[in-house]
């Protein structure tokens, strides 16, 4: 109807690495959960259990791209294999990494927890920006083919703030955004700024802090920190090695798990509209 109706119709490529960002509580209060989460074995069986290409068609009309959570492809310090790794549904892996964890599965077919109690977690994310109900719902039905049971709740976003804040998630949904320019807020490659995400709240306080408050983060993590520290006092001939080992280590120890995104912004504009 564009020429009936005298508009155009314009599309361009949203800087989203992942419209429904998976993000897994690296400080959560119960111990063995906390264990999981930060095991990086167990986020790639998470990632492996996924479709993205059934997610990409039902979710998104097919319009985006199914990749792993990193910065878009025009992004300067992006590389291939950062958006590919671990996308590729693979489920015999992702059962032999549970296996591997010591994750048995019970009489009805679901997963234990090493302590014997039944392994499960809950997904909690507000209806922003995005068919995320959609998103999460087949996410969680494709994760109980490789024996997990996950549970969603739906919450208003200022209370999904508060909980987070207040470290009471398990897993929590957003979108990775700022992927075109994300050294100026890197956020989604390294878990650690804390706030309403809910990611890493005690290795955000012990990083901006100076080590005074929080916890001391893991080595992997205290490296990620420690480098972006350089990267703000860069050169402009220093920082491209500090960029790209940045988003390497990122893409090597997926502390986000991404769906779809490279998403299109689709806006309808009146021809005599400049």
């Amino acid at each position: 109807n564009a020429e009936k109706g005298d508009y155009r119709v314009i599309r361009w490529t949203l800087a989203e690495g992942s419209n429904c960002l998976m993000i897994p509580n690296h400080n959560h209060s119960d111990p063995v959960l906390r264990e999981l989460f930060e095991t990086l074995n167990f986020r790639i069986a998470l990632s492996l259990g996924m479709d993205r290409a059934q997610i990409n068609e039902l979710a998104y009309m097919g319009l985006g791209k199914p990749r792993q959570a990193s910065v878009i492809e025009e992004c300067a310090w992006y590389k291939p294999e950062h958006g590919n790794r671990w996308v590729e549904r693979d489920l015999d892996e992702a059962n032999k990494l549970l296996d591997d964890l010591g994750l048995e599965k019970g009489d009805d077919g679901f997963r234990l927890r090493p302590d014997g109690e039944p392994l499960t977690w809950e997904i909690q994310y507000a209806p922003v920006f995005g068919p995320w109900k959609d998103v999460i719902e087949m996410t969680v039905k494709q994760w109980e083919e490789i024996g997990l049971k996950v549970s969603v709740k739906e919450l208003d976003r200022d209370l999904r703030g508060q909980r987070n804040q207040a470290n009471e998630n398990d897993f929590n949904v957003w979108t990775q955004d700022r992927c075109f320019t994300p050294l100026i807020q890197p956020s989604w490659f390294m878990p650690g700024h804390g706030g309403l995400d809910g990611t890493a709240n005690f290795y955000s306080q012990w990083w901006t802090s100076g080590g005074t408050e929080g916890e001391e983060p893991p080595p992997e993590l205290k490296a990620q920190f420690e480098l972006y520290d350089k990267i703000k006092a860069a050169g402009p001939d220093e920082l491209p090695p500090l960029a790209e080992e940045f988003f390497d280590r990122a893409s090597d120890n997926l502390w986000f798990i991404g769906n779809v995104g490279q998403l299109p912004h689709v806006g309808v504009v009146k021809n005599k509209f400049r």
